[in-house]
């Protein structure tokens, strides 16, 4: 028979109510008594009578009872990218010493997740689709919601802003201290359209980006109607003049595919 809150106070000697506020980590972590009025001595007895009987609270009557479940959904457009690594071992580190569970989507697709689970807090850093503003508001009525954006404004959720600046210019920095030839890969795909913000945050170190190639600039020297960066990449590598290096002005995170060493080295083994 599955152990119950009743047969912990039970074991304990003490009330129901003293094995819930025990058990919910609100006695203090030191046992100290921490304004909770549950002496230390009482607090170990709980403890004890718990791991003895081997009872764990029932999550799904806690979520009920308490209207939070202590879960916290990322949904990261590129996972395996670094910030969004970063991203997740800082918001898991957080988490942990506050008792709540992180979760990330592996599909990505915060928009059915948001009608299937019920998480404290879900943070969201790719909402660019047509629509995307109201089905956040909608949303935001019923759970919170911190979303990533560059240009979208708060309507009942938070919204974070990257710094594109300074991230901006070591990229351009960087590059043109190496290179002659640098191929800026845009598109003109909605999904695309914080580009005129990352271009703009950069007006000092743009003109030494000598060439691009896109649909949205008029220094193109060849069009490439395509938000696919391998087919823009592809598009480069088969010109008689192609760069030595490239950098993706579309993302504050750029593929470890699309980095400068990796097209140097890309570049290197199509060159004859």
């Amino acid at each position: 028979m599955r152990p119950t809150i009743k047969s912990v106070a039970a074991a304990a000697g003490v009330s129901t109510a003293t094995v819930s506020y025990v058990l919910s980590g609100r006695s203090g972590k030191d046992g100290s008594r921490s304004g909770s009025g549950v002496a230390p001595a009482t607090v170990l007895r709980v403890q004890e009578a718990a791991l003895a009987l081997g009872y764990r609270p029932n999550q799904s009557a806690r979520a009920i009872r308490t209207g939070r479940t202590n879960l916290l959904m990322l949904s990261l457009t590129m996972i395996s990218d670094p910030w969004a690594l970063d991203v997740s071992r800082a918001v898991g580190t957080a988490a942990a010493r506050r008792g709540i569970t992180p979760m990330i989507l592996a599909d990505t697709d915060w928009r059915v997740a948001l009608k299937r689970q019920n998480a404290d807090v879900t943070f969201i850093d790719g909402a660019d689709e047509p629509g995307d503003v109201e089905l956040l508001a909608q949303a935001a009525r019923l759970q919170r919601l911190v979303v990533f954006s560059d240009t979208m404004e708060p309507e009942g959720f938070d919204v974070v802003r990257p710094v594109v600046g300074s991230s901006c210019d070591l990229a351009v920095e960087h590059l043109t201290a190496r290179h002659r030839r640098v191929a800026c890969l845009i598109s003109s795909a909605p999904s695309m359209s914080t580009l005129d913000i990352r271009l703009g945050a950069t007006p000092a170190a743009l003109p030494r980006l000598v060439w691009s190639t896109g649909t949205t600039t008029s220094r193109r020297m060849t069009a490439t109607d395509s938000a696919r960066s391998t087919q823009r990449f592809g598009s480069c590598s088969v010109r008689t003049d192609r760069p030595r290096s490239m950098r993706p002005p579309t993302s504050p995170r750029s593929q470890p595919s699309m980095r400068p060493n990796a097209c140097n080295s890309a570049f290197r083994k199509t060159s004859k």
